[in-house]
């Protein structure tokens, strides 16, 4: 108590009954995918294939990854932290439990109030962080979890310097970019938590970070909200 997260302060805004209006229904489900290497591995059901495909109506869709009905925050927070026993992590010189994936927590809401249905969308990323070789000590296969981390995140720097310059956005250069499409650009609102070192020796990543903050903040969205009307009412 005092100390809950953004995840936790997500979960209780959409869940608890006082959020939403007398007369509504509200059905939320829960997936859960890490990008680890390039591959979408489902963070629920570890067997599960995940394919990504693209909707004209829905957008972004991961087919096959599980959707889980939530009923209320405890059963939601239990549910993520079995999930996060699943994620890819190794030790490093800079980390004894580093993320050699990125994550999204993605929760699908669909909310009747009469005849009118509201869907929304809201995804949860935890982006594995930038390295430098030489900081980190790392070899091997943590090496080359490395080389792909730090691709994923040069593409989505190029997704954001295309979204902010209104030209082509290279959405499928990367899975973490394809897998955020919706997140990012278009009909959404994108909100970027930026974690800084205030050590002096982390000073050029920390002033690499706060530039690629700006950036993210400087991109403009339509939003529309998305409202249909329910035929048989």
């Amino acid at each position: 108590a005092g100390s809950e997260g953004v995840v936790w302060r997500a979960l209780k805004s959409i869940l608890e009954p006082s959020s939403g209006a007398a007369g509504e229904e509200r059905e939320v489900k829960l997936s859960y995918v890490q990008i680890y290497m390039e591959q979408i591995y489902d963070l629920l059901d570890p067997s599960s294939t995940v394919d990504l495909r693209e909707d004209p109506k829905e957008g972004t869709v991961l087919t096959g990854a599980t959707s889980a009905p939530l009923t209320g925050i405890e059963q939601a927070v239990a549910t993520i932290a079995a999930a996060n026993q699943n994620r890819v992590t190794s030790a490093t010189a800079m980390n004894d439990a580093s993320s050699r994936s990125h994550s999204v927590l993605l929760l699908d809401v669909t909310t009747k109030s009469g005849s009118r249905i509201l869907r929304g969308k809201l995804h949860l990323v935890d982006l594995a962080g930038s390295e430098r070789v030489k900081k980190t000590g790392i070899e091997g296969t943590v090496f080359r979890e490395a080389r792909y981390i730090n691709l994923s995140l040069h593409y989505l720097e190029q997704v954001i310097i295309a979204l902010q310059e209104k030209k082509h956005v290279p959405y499928r250069n990367s899975m973490m970019t394809s897998v955020l499409r919706d997140s990012l650009g278009g009909n959404c609102k994108t909100v970027m938590v930026a974690t800084l070192s205030t050590e002096e020796a982390y000073l050029d990543e920390s002033i690499s970070t706060c530039r690629f903050a700006q950036r993210v903040a400087l991109v403009a969205n339509r939003l529309e909200v998305n409202e249909e009307l329910d035929p048989k009412l």
